[in-house]
């Protein structure tokens, strides 16, 4: 298990994949920013035209609380999109770069490759949400949000987190089906076999039910003529 989440992890430090993923995250904290910067002014949403009608029509209050539930929403719709990217990509690579028969000639079990590849996008999962919730906690003291409490934080914060672990736990078992499919279909120990190829020489010429063999068509390359003497 040790060397298929070392593979795992080097797959990973070498992809843009974890860039893209932190910045699609990054730009929803920013938004969800943003809507409460709309939300303390009233006249401010009504400037703002369509962009503050959004921001009203999400149902958030310019507050702690507010916030920390818009982040949740933040992360349970647009997790399952970027927690299904993740989870595709960990699974569909192996057969993108045709290393799906390297894997199944390796010495590791194929549950302990399937188990690092679960743990690295719950660990993937884990990341992206603590990264929301610390640059949550920044932007909301940046815009002075009132009703700051402890105890009303940390439910915030735990929201947060079990919306990205069901979120996580709810987009990752579909892309590996059909990955889990073809190696069950396709064993090792039992490699897809070729049908034996036909020389053509030796083919031989269709027979019709109702004739006698020596009346079939004689092969072509059996068709020589031979000089008279």
């Amino acid at each position: 298990m040790r060397e298929a989440l070392w593979a795992e992890l080097l797959k990973v430090r070498r992809s843009r994949l974890p860039w893209i993923s932190a910045l699609a995250f990054t730009v929803a904290t920013l938004v969800c920013g943003l809507f409460m910067f709309i939300l303390q002014d009233p006249q401010r949403a009504q400037a703002l035209g369509l962009l503050g009608a959004k921001a009203q029509l999400s149902g958030a209050t310019a507050d702690w609380t507010g916030y920390l539930a818009l982040l949740a929403q933040a992360v349970a719709v647009g997790g399952l999109l970027i927690y299904g990217v993740i989870a595709i990509w960990l699974f569909g690579r192996e057969f993108s770069d045709h290393t799906a028969k390297d894997l199944l000639a390796l010495p590791t079990s194929r549950s302990a490759i399937v188990g690092a590849k679960f743990i690295i996008a719950g660990l993937w999962s884990v990341l992206l949400a603590v990264q929301v919730c610390g640059l949550g906690l920044l932007i909301g003291a940046l815009l002075g949000l009132p009703g700051w409490s402890g105890q009303h934080v940390a439910e915030g914060v735990a929201r947060v987190l079990i919306a990205a672990s069901l979120t996580s736990l709810l987009s990752c078992p579909w892309p590996p089906a059909p990955a889990a499919a073809t190696w069950q279909l396709w064993p090792p120990s039992s490699p897809r076999s070729s049908p034996p190829r036909s020389s053509p020489h030796s083919a031989s010429a269709p027979t019709f039910p109702g004739r006698c063999p020596a009346c079939s068509p004689v092969p072509r390359a059996l068709a020589t003529t031979h000089p008279t003497s």
